[in-house]
């Protein structure tokens, strides 16, 4: 199939109808949202105006959805010459202690350092010289020691 038959056939498959009762108000909900509404305020809303009721975790999701990129989207690779997409605000520098920003060669080597430190043997192990078994056909086996005879 080329691109055109494949365009054709879109345009003749009719759109399906939202799947939620909330997508005619998404760009109220969502405005609301960036407002600093409540998810419970902006239930209110909708049923008090519109007559929708829904639960407190289905308007959650609804506004999650819409939020946040899929996964799908965000794995699709860039189309060749398209700038590269901005970062997203938690992708950037985390501020440490003092508020300074620390630069990626630094973060690596405080990481490495970490690494180092936290793969340290917690003691010396000092080789035993004691014998660590020692068969006396004389004895019955026992994980005690023999006890030394007394010199007379």
């Amino acid at each position: 199939m080329n691109e055109r038959e494949i365009e054709e056939i879109l345009k003749s498959i009719p759109e399906d109808e939202p799947r939620s009762q909330l997508e005619p108000y998404r760009e109220l909900i969502l405005r609301l949202r960036r407002k600093g509404r409540t998810y419970h305020r902006i239930l209110e809303i909708v049923e008090e105006k519109f007559g929708v009721h829904v639960a407190y975790t289905t308007l959650y999701d609804f506004v999650q959805r819409r939020v946040r990129p899929r996964a799908t989207e965000s794995a699709a690779p860039p189309a060749r010459g398209a700038p590269a997409p901005a970062e997203p605000p938690y992708a950037q520098p985390i501020t440490y202690q003092s508020g300074r920003r620390y630069s990626q060669e630094e973060r690596e080597e405080m990481r490495r350092r970490a690494s180092v430190e936290n793969h340290k043997p917690l003691f010396s192990v000092a080789e035993d010289t004691r014998p660590v078994f020692h068969y006396d056909p004389t004895h019955p086996l026992s994980n005690k020691p023999p006890a030394k005879k007394e010199e007379e």
